[in-house]
């Protein structure tokens, strides 16, 4: 009896620490060089994600036997993919840039870290495809007044200098950062995390002279952690160092940073959207222009371990025919069901004008999934018998007296006409 007892809390547990990993397929690959870094220092960060995602592979393409596989039959494997800086000697496999494209295009997510000593050409190459630009190998940040180690090449980082506001993470301790450095497009699509100061600069360290052919940023131009977001959820995070990482270093913010881009945060999803007539919310009948509608939309965030209410103040509806007609801010309103916000627009009438119109939400927010929630309907103009009658309009009333009393006129006219005569008088004429 208590073999079968153990056996149920045994299968109770585990099927808790099931429910609790992320609902997006979780299979994680992680790669590195061990010609760069020693990996057991990463010890922590490998804890992490063997507790978050069902299964982790580890790779180390320092061993020739080691070959990086993300597709077989043209099919992602893995959900997630971290990858630590490798050098160019190392054995890439499907480690190039066209395929890491391929990867982030079919919704698998990475983080890559390229760093002065592991800048590997194809992770560059990926990174620049997002509009991010890291800095060449042998090129390190430098701050001569932040810098607390002889070659100024380890740096505190202030907080309300570096960090920007986002949504992904929170900077809650100082930063001790020592690595590389990127230039950013002006793609709307990435999320700036990390700035450098405005005393530093990245420059290659084998140059030995600071100039312009040796410099790749200057000052705050420079970011150290920017994160992207694709139109179809797909994320990536790019940083220059290894130290978010490390045994050393590793807290809730790079938790936060891996939880985010391999989809445990942030993570937001439509449970419904539906619109109907106010007054009969089940009718399957086609909108006429004017009638009074309703629309609600159902969103959730992943919270990781359960989907609950997702509650913001600017969830919108659209209702367009090529430009938006109304653009209506949705208000919350209660339900039963605890693990979702629901969101109405209240009644509106259809604008006088029929036509294919499309009910909108889109809640594209930086750091959240992307909601985009679309429903095309038709919606006709009046029929012939049910446009209102002349004596329903209050304008027509004076035309429809005015008709009417040249009517009863007309007939009092007649009437007279008719039946009234006039005496005949005889007069005698003498001749």
């Amino acid at each position: 009896m208590n073999h079968f007892k153990g056996l149920i809390v045994l299968i109770w547990s585990f099927c808790t620490a099931v429910m609790a990993l992320s609902p997006i397929a979780s299979d994680t690959l992680v790669v590195y060089d061990s010609s760069v870094l020693e990996f057991g220092e990463f010890s922590s960060l490998v804890d992490h994600l063997n507790g978050e995602f069902s299964r982790v592979d580890i790779v180390d393409l320092n061993d020739k036997a080691s070959e990086v596989q993300l597709f077989y039959n043209q099919k992602r494997i893995y959900q997630n993919l971290f990858v630590f800086p490798i050098s160019g000697q190392s054995n890439q496999g499907d480690l190039n840039a066209l395929k890491l494209i391929e990867f982030v295009n079919e919704g698998g997510d990475i983080i890559s870290i390229t760093n002065q000593v592991g800048s590997n050409s194809e992770i560059v190459a990926f990174n620049t495809e997002l509009g991010i630009y890291p800095s060449p190998k042998n090129y390190k940040l430098i701050d001569h007044f932040n810098g607390v180690n002889e070659q100024h090449d380890e740096i505190r980082l202030s907080l309300e200098e570096s960090v920007v506001p986002n949504s992904i993470v929170a900077f809650n301790k100082a930063i001790v950062y020592s690595g590389a450095a990127s230039l950013l497009s002006n793609n709307e699509y990435l999320i700036p995390l990390l700035k450098a100061p405005k005393t530093s600069f990245a420059y290659d360290i084998n140059e030995g002279v600071v100039n312009e052919q040796s410099t790749w940023t200057s000052g705050d131009q420079g970011f150290l952690a920017v994160a992207f977001q694709g139109l179809n959820n797909a994320r990536s995070l790019w940083l220059g160092s290894t130290l978010f990482f490390d045994n050393e270093h590793f807290d809730q913010s790079a938790k936060d940073l891996v939880d985010w881009t391999f989809q445990s945060r942030n993570l937001l999803k439509s449970t419904f959207a539906k619109h109907y007539l106010t007054d009969a919310p089940e009718s399957t009948e086609e909108y006429k222009v004017k009638d009074e509608v309703s629309y609600e939309i159902g969103l959730s965030e992943w919270n990781g371990k359960e989907w609950v209410p997702f509650k913001a103040n600017d969830v919108q509806l659209e209702l367009i025919m090529l430009d938006p007609y109304y653009r209506i801010t949705l208000e919350q309103v209660k339900t039963e069901d605890e693990s979702v916000q629901v969101y109405t627009s209240g009644p509106f009438k259809l604008p006088d004008q029929h036509g294919m119109f499309t009910f909108s939400t889109k809640y594209f927010r930086p750091g959240y999934t992307f909601i985009e929630e679309e429903d095309i309907v038709p919606v006709r103009h009046l029929a012939n018998d049910e446009y209102p009658r002349s004596w329903e309009i209050t304008n027509s009333w004076v035309y429809v007296a005015s008709a009417g009393a040249v009517v009863i006129a007309w007939i009092i006219f007649v009437i007279f006409f008719l039946y009234s005569t006039e005496d005949a008088t005889e007069i005698k004429k003498n001749i």
